[in-house]
């Protein structure tokens, strides 16, 4: 189902679908199905140092904030280039 719904998405907007999952269901799940995919990774675990080679993103808070307002904050794990390669073209 998912990958019927991710074709459908691509085919509507022209370009392929980012998966936002947490870590433990990406790993048990889609790592090896969906690894063609672009993945954005929440892991509030701060053990972890370094972005995983295969996370193209990674959300490791929700509780920052900015004046007046809660945020999350993520890490692209890439330059400039590759992500306006990922935005819906118009």
């Amino acid at each position: 189902g998912l990958r019927r719904w991710l074709t459908r998405v691509q085919n509507h907007y022209n370009v392929k679908p980012i998966i936002y999952t947490g870590e433990d269901f990406y790993n048990r799940f889609l790592y090896e199905d969906f690894e063609d995919y672009t993945v954005w990774v929440a892991n509030y675990n701060f053990l972890v140092e370094t972005i995983e080679p295969d996370w193209n993103f990674w959300q490791f808070t929700d509780k920052a904030t900015i004046p007046g307002c809660k945020v999350d904050v993520n890490i692209f794990n890439g330059d400039s280039l590759q992500l306006k390669k990922l935005l819906i073209k118009k």
